[in-house]
């Protein structure tokens, strides 16, 4: 069998979009004959939304969150509960205060889709500023 590593958005949905439904019957049976991938920055549940969850459990094994957290089917098999150091934070904050561009909300659309523990935090913070 053959191995292929396919990111999700933009590649098999639309960005942040559900699969074709005459793709997905196509791509179904493709992960039947071949070992798939899917590598994305979204959590599991945002993909099983794009992808569908029969298309999300023939993957051999899903990469959410840009790698940091592994499934293989219903098993997580790894996760990456990494938080960002404290001076790489206060880096990109002042970035983030020095920028002409609004970037907040770009940053937090990112991040609330990546069961990362500091969203909460992360956000309060950027309002704040």
């Amino acid at each position: 069998m053959e191995r292929f590593i396919f990111d999700v958005d933009g590649t098999l949905t639309p960005s942040r979009q559900t699969i074709d439904s005459d793709f997905a019957v196509f791509f179904k049976n493709f992960c039947i004959e071949n070992h798939v991938y899917l590598i994305t920055g979204s959590d599991k549940q945002k993909t099983i939304e794009q992808v569908g969850e029969q298309i999300y459990n023939l993957a051999k094994r899903v990469y959410n969150c840009s790698g940091s957290d592994v499934w293989e089917r219903d098993q997580n098999i790894r996760r990456d509960n990494w938080i960002i150091p404290k001076r790489a934070s206060e880096f990109l904050k002042s970035c983030l205060k020095e920028s002409k561009f609004d970037l907040a909300n770009e940053i937090l659309e990112v991040l609330k889709d990546c069961n990362c523990e500091e969203y909460n935090i992360i956000k309060e913070k950027l309002v704040k500023n």
